[in-house]
């Protein structure tokens, strides 16, 4: 898939889309705290999903055969064009990556110091796409933690 504004944004709204259908509507609502591997494994789920149908490669903590990946989540592409990796998923010269498409960290702490932490490693991505998925409790003031966010980047 050719990649530009148009493909960002679409790619945005669909992991959007993706999350809430697939993700929001397996979990109670305001049922996020702490550290869920079963939250974290449905968003790393939905997502590897969605990469799948546009020609990314994902690589997350949960696989059977991978380890994570620098990030939490990430969607790549290889010399080889292959979706699926060889049992092991080690990178060789015919496997090599081409494209770092999307870098996420996937933060459900309520402190705001995890999720300044995780934020941090993204801006030096050099993904094509960079993503920050937490939980933000409804009674706090969402404007002041971009704004806080936003001052890191």
């Amino acid at each position: 898939m050719p990649f530009n504004f148009v493909t960002a944004s679409f790619i945005e709204n669909s992991i959007m889309e993706e999350l809430r259908t697939r993700y929001a509507a397996s979990i109670p609502d305001r049922q996020f705290s702490g550290s869920s591997k079963n939250q974290t494994r449905a968003v790393k789920e939905a997502l590897a999903q969605l990469g799948r149908g546009l020609g990314y490669q994902s690589r997350y903590e949960g696989l059977a055969w991978s380890s994570q990946f620098l990030y939490d989540f990430v969607w790549i592409t290889t010399s080889s064009g292959a979706l699926d990796l060889q049992e092991g998923g080690y990178f060789s010269p015919k496997e090599a990556i081409k494209t770092f498409e999307l870098a996420t960290e996937i933060e459900w702490s309520v402190s705001s110091d995890e999720r300044y932490y995780d934020f941090q490693k993204l801006p030096l991505c050099r993904a094509r796409l960079r993503c920050l998925l937490f939980y933000f409790p409804a009674h706090d003031d969402v404007e002041h933690e971009f704004e806080a966010l936003r001052s890191i980047a």
